[in-house]
Formats: C-alpha cells, sequence, structure tokens
C-alpha cells in the first residue's frame, strides 16, 4: 500500500474498492495486533483538534522585534487569527538553516534564544492561555555539533519539561527512536510525536500525527488516515505557490485530512479562514 490510496477511475468499480478497504484495514489491524489506546487516550485528544499548524521561523520579523529584542506573539496570533481565522499549534522553528558555522548544537539554539529558556516558557505559557498548543522541533541529522553528556532522548524530554511544550516535530523522520515516547509519558503524559516522512502502519499506535506532503489532488483516501481514523495528518505543499489540490483535498470529507497552509496564498486563506468561520 502506498501513502495515497487511489480510487479506480471507474465509478462502476467504487463500491467493491470501498468494500477492499474495509477489508484491508481489518484484516491488517489484526495483523499488526494493532492497539488503539492511546488514540482513546483523553490526554492525546488535542490533537484530532489541531487543524491549522503554523511553521514558525523564529527569527521571522513577523514573529521577533528586532528592535525591542523581544517576540512579537500577540501580534503574530492576532494577524493569524485575522488572515485565515487562527492557529491551533505552532512548531517553533529554531536552527536549521543556521545551524553547523559553528560548534552549537541544536539544543544550544533554544538555549540561546532570545531570553533563554525562561522566556521560551513564557511564550509557551502564552499560547496556552489562547488555546494554542506548541512543538519543539528535533533534527536527527544533527551529528556534526557540539556533543552533550545526555544522549538526544533524554535532551528532548529535558526540553519538553522546561518548556512544557505539547508535542515534538521529527524532522526528517518517519518514526521516533525506541524509548522516546515511554519516556514522554513517564514525565508528561499527552505529548505528542509528530513525523515529517511517511509513518510505517506499524507505528501508528504511538504516534497520533504526521504529515501529509506533497499529495496530488488525486481521487482515493490516505493510507494512514484510513487505517485509524483518529491519526491526524497535516497536509503541506511547502514548494506551491497554489494550493488548490489541498483545498480539494480539505473539503472531501472521505480524506479526513486537516490542512497547514500558512503561507502568501491569499485564495487558500480565505477558504481556511471561511471554513473556520
Amino acid at each position: 500500500m502506498y501513502a495515497l490510496i487511489p480510487a479506480p477511475a471507474d465509478p462502476s468499480q467504487w463500491q467493491t474498492w470501498r468494500d477492499q478497504l474495509h477489508q484491508w484495514r481489518a484484516s491488517t489491524r489484526a495483523l499488526l495486533n494493532f492497539d488503539d489506546s492511546l488514540y482513546a487516550s483523553p490526554e492525546f485528544a488535542w490533537i484530532s483538534r489541531t487543524f491549522n499548524l503554523g511553521f514558525v521561523m523564529m527569527y521571522d520579523l513577523l514573529f521577533y522585534d528586532t528592535a525591542q529584542a523581544d517576540y512579537r506573539l500577540d501580534s503574530f496570533l492576532s494577524h493569524g487569527q485575522r488572515e485565515f481565522g487562527g492557529y491551533d499549534a505552532l512548531i517553533l522553528w529554531h536552527a536549521y538553516p543556521r545551524i553547523g558555522f559553528d560548534d552549537r548544537n541544536q539544543f544550544d539554539f533554544y538555549r540561546q534564544m532570545p531570553g533563554g529558556l525562561p522566556r521560551l516558557r513564557q511564550l509557551v505559557d502564552q499560547c496556552h492561555a489562547r488555546g494554542i498548543r506548541v512543538y519543539i522541533d528535533y533534527n536527527p541529522w544533527d551529528t556534526g555539533t557540539r556533543r552533550e553528556g545526555q544522549s538526544d532522548i533524554d535532551l528532548l524530554v529535558d526540553l519538553v519539561k522546561a518548556l512544557d511544550a505539547d508535542a515534538i516535530f521529527l524532522d526528517t523522520m518517519a518514526y521516533a527512536a525506541r524509548g522516546l515516547r515511554e519516556k514522554l509519558d513517564s514525565v508528561r503524559p499527552g505529548v505528542t510525536l509528530e513525523s515529517e516522512s511517511l509513518m510505517p502502519l506499524e507505528y501508528l499506535d504511538t504516534q497520533p500525527s504526521s504529515w501529509a506532503q506533497g499529495f496530488e489532488d488525486a481521487p482515493g483516501v490516505l493510507r494512514n488516515k484510513w487505517f485509524e481514523r483518529r491519526h491526524m495528518q497535516h497536509l503541506i505543499s511547502r514548494w506551491q505557490r497554489d494550493h488548490s489540490a489541498e483545498l480539494h483535498t480539505l473539503v472531501r470529507p472521505e480524506r479526513g485530512v486537516k490542512m497547514l497552509v500558512i503561507d502568501d496564498d491569499e485564495r487558500a486563506r480565505y477558504v481556511i479562514r471561511r471554513v473556520r468561520s
């Protein structure tokens, strides 16, 4: 099965195709001994309501005021509310593409943001007060910078605790490293792991969300969303200026996909604003 399960072109075959989808889901769930307890847990219920996810470059001048040397969170969130109905969550993107010109690692970049971790914790608290969840970012390819006396897993867990973060975005990854889910659950239930790459079905019981990146506007269903309807997939095509294909997907109830469009496409912003109103 590919990421997108295409529908047959001939409408007379659609009912057979739907029957096959149901059969495949039931048999594959049994084969994998799929455990859906994470999706039934109230601590993870928030992710299924997280429709607009903002990918925030932390040095974006809309987000950071260089003259005041501080963040412009209130105006940033108000701008999002005005333009497309607001954010449900933010990914605080911190290091790439600047990382690598010195020996600072990805965790240093969070620590050395203006005001350090205490100021970032204030930002997270402000977001929570407005009902907005916050992701931190993890770059597994950061291996040539300064090493610390702890594993990346332990450093991520420490950062989640320090910031009271709600989720970790797994840059370039299809699934989390072994042990991360268990360590997060031990310090704070409900922290989501969201992968960028296509997630194997075997990991859907530990990661309730993922990206659906670069899909064409073609009839069909997303495999992971069909396998577990409560799995959140954020749709994104970062290199496209025209988001018509994603907008078509957004309004197809059989896909059940939620949308991520935060850029200069005025039509996309208008449609999302209307959907959320």
